[in-house]
């Protein structure tokens, strides 16, 4: 052992001792602002976090999916959170994957399924993943007819599972969320004053004072006059952008030639109580746009996201009203610009979330990559910062953010580009200049070769999720068509591997087989997961 037992308190608080570092200030709240509070305050307990966060200031929350960041979040120890709390607080529903339906022509649709396959290989190899998928194409499989995911979301049932003595199991779920953004938001905000180091402070930031020198910002003041020092500063302002834009004027990278969408009109409908919750978020392509529809506990939410360069808001609303959709006589209109800060970090103030930047809701981003700034921040920046490191410290912060935005507008426009041509929106996104140049080149490739790991992942760390992946990636391309059967069995062909190969499948189809046997009902499940009915402790994966 490096260090003795009796040695480690002392050892960690050494680590953390910074006397030139002592204060963050987190400006606005939201998601961001209380994630990042909570997170930063449980890795750097020797610093003091004060997160003003005004309550005459709503975040703009409307419901959110998620791409399984906010369990990771959740349920890291460190956090002091509960996965219970989340289900009995936010409105949280289980998410098995999106559903799309329309986006290759009107009566199309092809699920994708979020669970990871490999998760039940008996053999690891660098192209498991590959060979996997592989074999399901060669087969003239489509990975939403086959994956553990797809098949729960064609039943509408969970993958917790009931036990022979009538007990639900959680011991093989692995599902994602969706929950109320506000409420999940107002939750933290709750929690995080039981956290020795943070500070809430119910104010308005109306100005700052910058060192004109080094141009770190050394302090803000509020509405009411008081004044707060800081080393290190977040904006979590949303698209107010109150503080990294006004202080740096960041140059803006523009993504609207590949993400032409710029509004969204949300809405809340109710469940059908005849009917259970769905499991998965419903992504249905309309003339100029899409449609989500995503389930909370307590009711659907709903929005379409549309361009206002191909059709005005009056029309967009008819669309919906002609859809059996009553949106009210004056619906809440959201305007985004799909892009990013090119440096999300300047100085001494980092933006998050809405405050760097937005794509689109397709894909539920915003939460992911707030989840993978604030993680960064927490294990590889600020537990080392000093201001002779910020410059070098936020250069690769911000390295690593554009590498995750880029791959994020590659996953998202992908699936613009699946044939529909029924309206000048889409027959604009069939045109290449619509296309990402990664996109293209990748296009071209898998005429001849099955799309592999490297094809899909310039950048990733288990730590960071920095890239949507295979198992996103995969059932996507699958539901498009880009798995094409003669490029799978050549690939197949070649593996070094197929024996272990062949025994992964099967070991998966058998997980299959125990998962989808006797399926719990979503409206179960929640009951389980607040705490409210019976269940037996989790076990470890059946070999």
């Amino acid at each position: 052992m490096f260090i003795a037992p009796d040695g480690n308190a002392r050892f960690a608080a050494d680590c953390h001792a910074n006397m030139e570092f002592n204060n963050i200030i987190v400006v606005g709240g939201g998601t961001s602002g209380w994630m990042a509070a909570i997170s930063l305050a449980s890795y750097l307990p020797d610093k003091r976090i004060t997160v003003i966060d005004p309550a005459s200031i709503s975040p703009i929350g409307v419901g959110e999916a998620t791409t399984g960041v906010v369990q990771r979040f959740v349920n890291d120890p460190r956090h002091r959170l509960s996965q219970q709390d989340l289900f009995r607080h936010c409105d949280t529903t289980l998410k098995l994957g999106v559903w799309y339906k329309d986006w290759q022509g009107a009566g199309t649709d092809y699920p994708t399924p979020i669970d990871a396959p490999f998760r039940w290989f008996p053999h690891t190899y660098g192209q498991d993943g590959e060979d996997f998928y592989a074999l399901a194409a060669a087969d003239g499989q489509a990975l939403g007819d086959i994956q553990i995911h797809a098949i729960l979301m064609r039943l509408n049932k969970t993958d917790l599972i009931r036990q022979p003595d009538g007990a639900i199991s959680d011991q093989y779920a692995d599902p994602s969320c969706h929950f109320d953004a506000l409420q999940f938001a107002a939750w933290l905000k709750r929690v995080a004053p039981s956290r020795e180091n943070i500070v809430h402070v119910d104010d308005v930031v109306t100005s700052f004072d910058q060192d004109a020198t080094t141009g770190h910002i050394r302090s803000v003041t509020t509405e009411q006059g008081q004044t707060f020092a800081g080393d290190f500063f977040l904006d979590c302002t949303g698209f107010r952008r109150q503080l990294l834009q006004p202080a740096y004027t960041p140059a803006w990278i523009d993504y609207s030639r590949h993400i032409r969408v710029d509004s969204a009109i949300p809405f809340f409908t109710p469940h059908d109580d005849a009917a259970d919750i769905p499991v998965f978020t419903a992504a249905q392509a309309l003339r100029h746009g899409w449609m989500w529809r995503l389930p909370t506990q307590s009711r659907m939410g709903n929005g379409y996201v549309y361009s206002s360069s191909y059709v005005s808001d009056e029309n967009a609303v008819r669309e919906l009203q002609q859809a059996g959709f009553d949106v009210g006589e004056t619906p809440r209109i959201i305007r985004f610009q799909p892009g990013r800060f090119k440096s999300q970090w300047q100085g001494n103030v980092c933006a998050l979330g809405l405050a760097g930047g937005f794509l689109e809701p397709l894909e539920a981003t915003t939460i992911h990559i707030t989840s993978v700034q604030i993680k960064a921040l927490a294990e590889l920046y600020l537990p080392f910062y000093t201001s002779a490191a910020a410059a070098v410290f936020a250069r690769d912060f911000n390295r690593l953010m554009q590498s995750m935005y880029d791959d994020f507008v590659d996953f998202i426009s992908i699936h613009y580009h699946a044939g529909r041509e029924d309206s000048e929106f889409w027959r604009d996104y069939q045109r290449d200049d619509s296309i990402t140049a990664t996109n293209l080149e990748r296009r071209e490739k898998w005429q001849y070769r099955f799309p592999v790991r490297e094809d899909l992942t310039p950048i990733n760390t288990s730590r960071l999720h920095l890239v949507a992946g295979m198992p996103v990636w995969m059932p996507t391309l699958s539901g498009l068509g880009y798995l094409q059967p003669r490029q799978a069995q050549q690939f197949c062909r070649t593996s070094p591997f197929p024996t272990q190969a062949q025994e992964n499948a099967q070991r998966y189809l058998r997980m299959r087989e125990v998962i989808c046997r006797n399926p719990v009902s979503h409206r179960d499940a929640i009951a389980y997961l607040r705490g409210e009915s019976r269940g037996t402790p989790a076990a470890a994966p059946m070999n």
